[in-house]
């Protein structure tokens, strides 16, 4: 065999080669000189690979269910990490298809919970904003269809009730006195109660409005308050009422009360402030369009009455003229008898004359 050969020669070595049973072994020669034998050590291969094929085997199971292991623990982390990432991606893409009551529901401490939070809060607020900006817009378009005090008082009250969730609410309007506001439209309250109040008295909600000039917000309602709703419970008291005072040139022209069995929101609070002015220049507008048309309908009253005292001056010039054509008339005639008289008197007198004459000779 070759390593006996190998040996033999005097060398020494490891090699991997058939024996004399054509079994693969592997054979460790060398030579010793002493006895100059060549000496040869061998094994069959399948033996020494039996036990690394088994290592191996095990390894390769090991391994395999290491990464099967790993495997799963990755995807479960990944999937405890990547679910809240992935639930605030899908929420983002609902408010970006215009979803605005999506909201992520991560509570946790972490920094996922924080951005978490910050979109909820981001699309709160947008969705208040909205809201808000709806709600601006309907009093808007309520306020320039609105022709006259009354039906602005009714739809604009109606419309305030609505998107700031009130039960009942009240409008009143100063007198044109200016001593006192008196009721003009309610939603919700026994207009029996609505009497009026002085306006120079800071009295109650609407008297303090009143003189304050500011946006009144009372949660703390009196027992002896004229608003309270009726159910068929029996009476119950407002849970808070906001108080809105209406200027037209920085004097106070109208007070709107709203009262609710809740709590007002804060979108209800910043509509209202939103609007005020608005509903001032409204108002205003409003009042000078009452004015301006109080003096039209004067002014073609007195119009009117000078037409008819020209017709009657016309008539009047007229009847003159007719008089004074008469009275020429009857002076032309009276001009003409006059003429006639004086030739007549002239005639009488030739004849008085040639009567004395004739006399005269006759005489002598």
């Amino acid at each position: 065999a070759r390593p006996a050969v190998m040996a033999s020669q005097g060398k020494t070595g490891i090699t991997e080669t058939p024996d004399y049973r054509g079994e693969e072994v592997l054979a460790a020669y060398t030579f010793i000189p002493r006895t100059r034998w060549g000496f040869v050590a061998k094994q069959d291969l399948k033996e020494i690979y039996a036990s690394i094929q088994a290592m191996f085997l095990h390894i390769l199971v090991v391994v395999l269910i290491s990464a099967a292991v790993v495997y799963f623990l990755a995807s479960f982390v990944a999937r405890i990490f990547a679910r809240p990432v992935l639930e605030m991606t899908e929420t983002s893409k609902r408010m970006q298809e215009g979803d605005l009551s999506a909201r992520n529901s991560i509570e946790s401490m972490d920094e996922l919970g924080f951005l978490a939070d910050s979109f909820n809060d981001l699309a709160d607020s947008m969705s208040s904003q909205l809201q808000v900006q709806g709600a601006v817009a309907h009093v808007n378009e309520t306020i320039v269809v609105a022709r006259d005090i009354t039906g602005f008082a009714g739809q604009l009250l109606k419309t305030l009730v609505e998107i700031t969730g009130s039960n009942m609410g009240a409008f009143y309007l100063l007198a044109s006195d200016g001593a006192r506001f008196e009721h003009c439209a309610s939603m919700g309250v026994n207009p029996e109660l609505l009497e009026p109040f002085d306006a120079s008295a800071a009295e109650g909600e609407l008297g303090k409005a009143a003189i304050s000039r500011e946006i009144s917000h009372i949660k703390e309602i009196p027992k002896d308050t004229i608003f309270t709703f009726r159910t068929f419970t029996g009476t119950v008291l407002p849970k808070e009422m906001i108080t809105v005072p209406l200027l037209v040139e920085k004097k106070v022209a109208g007070v709107i009360s709203l009262a609710t069995l809740q709590p007002y929101s804060k979108e209800a609070l910043e509509i209202l402030n939103q609007i005020w002015q608005g509903i001032n220049t409204a108002l205003s507008n409003l009042s000078a369009g009452e004015e301006t048309r109080k003096l039209a309908e004067e002014l073609l009253s007195k119009n009117q009455e000078l037409e008819a005292q020209t017709e009657e001056l016309q008539a009047q010039t007229e009847e003159l003229q007719a008089m004074s054509d008469e009275l020429q008339q009857r002076s032309e005639e009276l001009q003409e008898q006059n003429v006639e008289l004086e030739a007549q008197r002239h005639q009488v007198e030739e004849a008085n004359r040639l009567k004395s004459e004739f006399l005269s000779n006759m005489s002598h």
